[in-house]
């Protein structure tokens, strides 16, 4: 879905889909490291469940805005307000897609209890 999405919004750019789609993996892999360094320093700190979560869900909304807004810029060499636009575009999409991939799956865990 988002790799989708880079290529809706920058279609004039002719770029290809599998290049979106590398910047997609890059992005999805920073974004898990970054979630894999919350819960270490969550764990370290002994910090409850709920405060992980919240921290967790905090370094999300600023690498996503942050670093996506400044990785999409230097790629497509665009103005910041065009950035800052396609970006937002972008995140909807992909809170989009995660939202039909981890609701039913959710679902099935909470039925299994």
């Amino acid at each position: 879905v988002f790799a989708l999405a880079l290529k809706l919004l920058y279609v004039r750019r002719h770029v290809l889909y599998v290049d979106h789609l590398i910047f997609a993996a890059h992005f999805q892999s920073a974004l898990f490291f970054m979630f894999a360094v919350v819960w270490l320093v969550a764990r370290v700190a002994q910090l409850a469940l709920a405060w992980t979560m919240l921290l967790q869900i905090v370094v999300f909304l600023l690498m996503a805005t942050v670093y996506l807004g400044m990785a999409l810029r230097r790629l497509h060499e665009e103005s910041r307000a065009m950035t800052a636009a396609k970006s937002i575009i972008v995140l909807f999409a992909y809170l989009f897609g995660l939202q039909w991939v981890f609701g039913p799956a959710l679902v099935f865990v909470i039925s299994r209890i």
